[in-house]
């Protein structure tokens, strides 16, 4: 009868701010048949809700690497990422969100399905995940574990696989990583590593699939990135450990055998008996009837999936276990912009963003978020990336409005909706009117449009608004109404029968004030030697901006820094690895637009979440 307590103080906590979360004035957009917009404006929080019928013909949902590969065709996965509008745009999707927490780089964290094909695997701690069916409608969730394995056919041993399509860690860490195209024309090995290129593979690599093929060549020790054939994978691992010895004994002509087991941790070995079985494929499609464990037919038949977490509805009911999934309570608890996930009792799935940029709207808790998703129908749901992150595009416009001074920030994967195009009246002359004088900060503006030579007001429903007015100016939701934030002069932009229309916009005011900046400093162990930690520099403005392209001096006392002088990056971060030579010391990081921040050598390690996201691509493994 424990539970009756933590009961009664959930219950409390919504009902606690129901003031705050209960319905406020929203306008409803259709987007196409099957896909409705709408965005609920209150006080002090903005929800953009996207609601998507999937039994709709033409109507469907995927994800996607936002780069179109992990490494967007470079060969580095640092280039990987781009912004979801940007993806929007150049596929044939009318709206998407960002989806799963990622490091650096364009692997996202956690799972990775898309059109049945797998580019990730899931975190290495249990974590929610979202996915759909064979057929693309019918939407569930699960908390998921991964176990990779790899043998070779008719001899003994066996070793395991940390990740599909991710940069190797560090030379000196056992690893091994399975590649396939979607990483990039050639493999992410470093030089020094083992890697062995395969061929004849029954392509595509999915979950709880049997992977098959013939050793083509094994190259030990190398120092360039080895072309992935096209019928085929780069296996590659760092020479250190039993990853690396266990390739030394492969030969051309050997025949591997590869399984990435994906289900809930207590169904893992039904995962791996369903790639194994002979009668895999009839056991798919006869899923109720079979004896292996549904969770894994599910996984191994998804045609989509994304990774998050953590979990916040279950059947119809709050369910949230931060901590079990590997967030800590500032992570659930603070008020921050927030994506989500989540299907109604009909199977409809709703993609749900909550604005968290001061002066425009205060972000929520968990708790919050999934007491909104309740309100809208939901009853089952998970938490995606959120922070930064936070994104919804519409055509090509982004509707929410970043928790970013630079813009939408570069993320490594999205989700998608795609339907019908709508057809676009013939000569129309849609414009947007430019208000009769500069709007003063602080003050609203009401916009109208003309299309057709009829005025119309900006919230008639055919008007998608972009959120962000260009140069910071301010914002306008989606009743038409501009919100003036800064003097200076910019653009807003909208959607009005088909076309992308913009009209200048000219605010007037006190000039804003320079904002100060400052930097918060984060140790992570280095994983290998045990006198050397990873420094993690983030540096971020009062209104929660990041302080992009900042130049940083970095100080060690009782050690030495790899670099001693950085600059941060377009999300404000940068790090560099510390060297300790003493039994005491510590870090100070000086920079002319901050004050120091010193952060001693035995701080202890933050948890990973959307606000400190993994510094390693190693992590994954």
């Amino acid at each position: 009868m424990r539970w009756f307590p933590l009961l009664v103080l959930v219950v409390f906590a919504v009902v606690a701010r129901g003031d705050e979360l209960s319905a406020a004035p929203s306008i409803a957009k259709q987007l196409a048949p099957g896909v409705v917009y709408t965005q609920e404006i209150g006080s002090s929080l903005t929800i953009n809700v996207l609601s998507i019928d999937l039994n709709v013909p033409g109507v469907r949902i995927d994800a996607a690497i936002t780069g179109g590969s992990i490494t967007s065709g470079t060969g580095n996965a640092s280039n990987g990422r781009d912004t979801v509008r940007a993806l929007v745009e150049r596929t044939t999707a009318i709206a998407g969100v960002n989806a799963d927490y990622f490091g650096g780089t364009g692997d996202p964290l956690g799972l990775g399905i898309s059109q049945s094909e797998l580019y990730s695997e899931p975190w290495t701690t249990a974590r929610a995940a979202f996915g759909l069916d064979a057929s693309g409608r019918s939407p569930f969730f699960s908390v998921l574990s991964y176990s990779g394995d790899l043998s070779v056919e008719g001899k003994p041993g066996r070793v395991a696989v940390n990740a599909i399509d991710r940069p190797l860690t560090r030379a000196d860490r056992p690893d091994l990583v399975v590649y396939s195209q979607l990483y990039g024309p050639t493999s992410g090995a470093r030089p020094g590593a083992m890697e062995v290129v395969v061929k004849g593979v029954n392509l595509p690599i999915q979950p709880n699939k049997l992977i098959v093929g013939t050793v083509d060549s094994v190259c030990p020790a190398s120092n360039v990135q080895t072309t992935i054939p096209d019928d085929g994978l780069v296996i590659a691992a760092t020479s250190h450990g039993a990853a690396g010895d266990f390739l030394r004994t492969l030969s051309p002509g050997d025949v591997i055998h590869f399984i990435a087991a994906i289900a809930p941790y207590a169904d893992l070995s039904d995962a791996s008996r369903l790639a194994m079985s002979t009668a895999a494929a009839s056991a798919a499609s006869t899923s109720r009837s079979s004896s292996l464990n549904r969770n894994a037919l599910l996984w191994g038949n998804a045609s989509t999936g994304v990774g998050g977490g953590p979990k916040l509805l279950t059947n119809g009911r709050i369910d949230i276990d931060a901590a079990a999934e590997g967030f800590d309570d500032g992570f659930a608890e603070g008020p921050h912009p927030r994506t989500a996930v989540g299907a109604t009792q009909d199977g409809k799935v709703l993609l749900v963003t909550v604005e968290g940029k001061p002066g425009v709207s205060a972000g929520v808790s968990l708790l919050d978020l999934a007491g909104i998703l309740l309100r809208f129908g939901a009853v089952n749901a998970i938490n995606l990336d959120g922070g930064g992150s936070t994104t919804m595009a519409i055509r090509g416009l982004t509707v929410n409005y970043p928790n970013q001074g630079t813009g939408e920030r570069r993320v490594a994967d999205a989700l998608l909706v795609h339907a019908p195009a709508s057809s676009t009246p013939a000569g129309t002359d849609a414009l947007i009117m430019p208000p009769d004088a500069p709007v003063t900060v602080g003050a609203t503006c009401p916009l109208k449009c003309r299309s057709h030579g009829t005025i119309i007001d900006g919230s008639d429903p055919r008007v998608v608004w972009s959120g962000p007015a260009t140069n910071g100016v301010g914002y306008v939701t989606q009743d038409g109404v501009f919100h003036a934030l800064r003097p200076g002069t910019g653009e807003a932009s909208a959607l009005l029968d088909g076309q992308r229309v913009t009209t200048n916009l000219s605010v007037v005011g006190p000039a804003a004030p320079s904002e100060a900046f400052t930097a918060s400093l984060k140790l992570f162990d280095s994983q290998s030697l045990p006198r050397r930690t990873k420094l993690l520099i983030r540096v971020t403005g009062s209104s929660g901006s990041p302080g992009a392209h900042m130049p940083l001096a970095v100080v060690v006392t009782g050690g030495s820094a790899d670099q001693t002088t950085l600059v941060t990056d377009e999300d404000g971060l940068a790090s560099t690895f510390i060297t300790w030579t003493g039994e005491q010391g510590w870090i100070t990081v000086t920079s002319s637009t901050t004050s120091p921040a010193t952060v001693p050598q035995n701080a202890p390690a933050p948890a990973r979440d959307e606000q400190q996201p993994p510094t390693a691509p190693a992590a994954k493994g």
